[in-house]
């Protein structure tokens, strides 16, 4: 089998490579095997002869189905790492305001104790009558018990907010891994479709190695066939001149 040499510097010292990419993907060469780029002397040739033009066709259709894919998966994972992060900046904030609201609530309750306290002994220590302390003392537990229902309130309406922010996070989520799920199946066939093309492309090219075994088979033959005739007409000569004579 023919080799092609590298150079005059590198004689035979090339490598064989099969190439992966664009219209010819599977098509086998010959490269420079020199790593150094100072010395490789970028020596390229080509094996197998050039893809026919549907086969090319192919090939482009499938590495353009195939970078689209590609594409579409980074978008799609970028867009789902902006929302969880946003999700998770939004699920902070919310904790944040909870967690101060439960610390202004534990403040606002041992201020009550301490005023409650306070007030208890200068009411104990007071000289006021025992009936207006106990209308003073009615009026100010009315208030706390109305800040109190105010402060349950608030909280229930947190815990609400919290509950319909959780909601809406599982069902996003959700959401994006059915959309995953719809990527993976279509990367799926994706991926049988390039190996249905590349069992494709092994066929042609075993059948076009057999149309050439073929085509050298007929030029033996047809030359046999020359041989042949010019052997019938050398005996055709000799009977002429026989009968001639």
């Amino acid at each position: 089998m023919w080799v092609p040499t590298c150079s005059a510097a590198h004689a035979n010292l090339h490598r064989k490579c099969v190439a992966f990419e664009g219209t010819d993907t599977g098509r086998k060469f010959y490269l420079c095997q020199i790593g150094n780029t100072m010395e490789n002397c970028g020596f390229q040739s080509w094996v197998d002869e050039e893809w026919p033009d549907s086969l090319k066709d192919a090939l482009q259709k499938l590495w353009a189905m195939y970078y689209e894919c590609k594409s579409a998966a980074i978008e799609e994972r970028d867009h789902s790492s902006k929302m969880v992060k946003d999700l998770t900046e939004e699920k902070d904030k919310i904790e944040k305001k909870y967690a101060d609201h439960v610390a202004s609530l534990r403040k606002w309750v041992d201020d009550t104790e301490r005023r409650a306290l306070a007030e208890n002994m200068r009411r104990i220590y007071s000289e006021d009558s025992e009936s207006q302390s106990v209308a003073q003392m009615e009026k100010h537990l009315e208030a706390l018990n109305h800040e109190i229902d105010v402060l349950k309130n608030a909280k229930e309406e947190m815990k609400n907010l919290l509950r319909s922010q959780a909601d809406v996070f599982k069902g996003k989520q959700n959401k994006w891994q059915l959309e995953r799920d719809g990527l993976m199946e279509e990367n799926k066939k994706l991926i049988l479709e390039k190996d249905g093309l590349m069992e494709e492309n092994k066929q042609l090219v075993k059948d076009r190695d057999g149309h050439k075994e073929e085509k050298k088979k007929l030029k033996y033959t047809v030359f046999d066939m020359f041989q042949h005739c010019d052997g019938l007409k050398e005996k055709l000569k000799k009977i002429k001149e026989v009968c001639d004579a």
